[in-house]
This record gives C-alpha cells, sequence and structure tokens, in this order.
C-alpha cells in the first residue's frame, strides 16, 4: 500500500493551479444541495461517479470551496504509482484482488475516525460515460460504511454539459444519505444519479 504524505507546499499550489485551470476551461462551476450543511462535526465519506480526466481537479476544487476538510482519495495503485506526487496532497493507494486491500481498507476505516477528514471514492473502479445510467460498485464500500456508523456519507454526482456556451459548465448534485430504507448504497446512488440527471435535463429548457 501507498500512504499519503500531506505537503502544505503542494497543497498551496495546487489550490491555485486548481482554481486557475477551472476558471480557464470552465464557464461557471455550480454546487447544488438540499439544504445547508455544517461538514465540520463528522468526518466525510463522499461517493461519487468517475467519468473524466477532471474528476481529481473538481472534486479538490469542491472540498476546498464547499466541505472545506483534510483530502484524502482512495486511487488504484497501478495508477498511483505513475503520479506519485499526488500522495502530497492525500491520495493513497489500493491494490484490487489482493491481501494489501485490506491494509487500504483498514487506513480508510481510521481516516473516518477523525472529525477533519473527507475521503474520497470512486467506488465504480473505473472511469464510464456520465451518460451511463446504471453504475456497479466494487466491493467494499458497504463494509467501510458499516464500520463507520457515526459519519457523514454524501453523495457526489458530477456533470458536465455546454448548453448553448463555447465552454461547458460543471455541477455538482450533493446528497447527504442515510441508509435506513433498506437499500443498498449502490441503488442508493443510482437512484440519485438518475434524479440528478432529470434536473440536469431540465436546465436546457
Amino acid at each position: 500500500m501507498i500512504y499519503p504524505k500531506h505537503s502544505k507546499l503542494y497543497k498551496l499550489f495546487f489550490d491555485f493551479y486548481t482554481s486557475i485551470i477551472i476558471k480557464s476551461d470552465f464557464k461557471s462551476f455550480h454546487i447544488e444541495t438540499e439544504y445547508e450543511e455544517n461538514y465540520s462535526e463528522k468526518p466525510l465519506l463522499v461517493i461519487a461517479n468517475h467519468f473524466s480526466w477532471w474528476d481529481g481537479f473538481l472534486h479538490y476544487h469542491l472540498n476546498n470551496v464547499h466541505f472545506k476538510k483534510k483530502y484524502h482519495v482512495m486511487m488504484l495503485e497501478e495508477q498511483l504509482q505513475k503520479r506519485m506526487f499526488l500522495t502530497r496532497l492525500g491520495i493513497f493507494s489500493v491494490k484490487k484482488g489482493s491481501r494489501d486491500a485490506l491494509k487500504s481498507l483498514e487506513f480508510a476505516n481510521q481516516l473516518l475516525k477523525q472529525c477533519e477528514n473527507m475521503l474520497l471514492i470512486f467506488p465504480q473502479g473505473k472511469i464510464e460515460s456520465q451518460h451511463k445510467h446504471v453504475f456497479q460498485f466494487e466491493g467494499g464500500i458497504e463494509k467501510l460504511v458499516a464500520n463507520n456508523p457515526t459519519i457523514k456519507v454524501v453523495f457526489a454526482v458530477s456533470l458536465i454539459d455546454y448548453f448553448s456556451e463555447r465552454k461547458p459548465e460543471a455541477r455538482f448534485y450533493l446528497k447527504t444519505i442515510s441508509l435506513r430504507s433498506g437499500k443498498t448504497i449502490q441503488e442508493e446512488f443510482n437512484n440519485f444519479y438518475k434524479e440528478s440527471l432529470e434536473k440536469q435535463y431540465l436546465l436546457a429548457n
């Protein structure tokens, strides 16, 4: 397993760099929530769709302007090995199908014991089109949530559309969830993704 090594210098640079490229490449950046929330009182687990190269930058910016937590992301080890500088921003590895994956899950559990932390997971395990409407999650996410009943769990659906503009807009739909309905996290996320798409469709009308 590859552990994160947060660096204040790297954070200062990427705060500036991410803000600049998002302002340069996007017309706007929107966040839609059901209501205003206080994210400071509990550890935060963010479960998100994974559809582009932009995801890491968009979520990094989302955390800076909205969640304002200590940023962590679980990333496939073979991908992180090619971009080791990302460990300075809170990224750590998971190696699917190996015993080492248990270390990654245990590390994730420990992160979710501290209120200052947020953990971002893309449970699809790979990039898939935002036009795909039903997602199949990799294993481990249900257990992670079950082991940490006091955390705040937020779905984050990110969508990009041009509409009638030269540059696209980036939009996040956020929902804090409570798994008391008997449905799995995958089912709940797929339902929320569908709701988010329906809201997105209306923006073009």
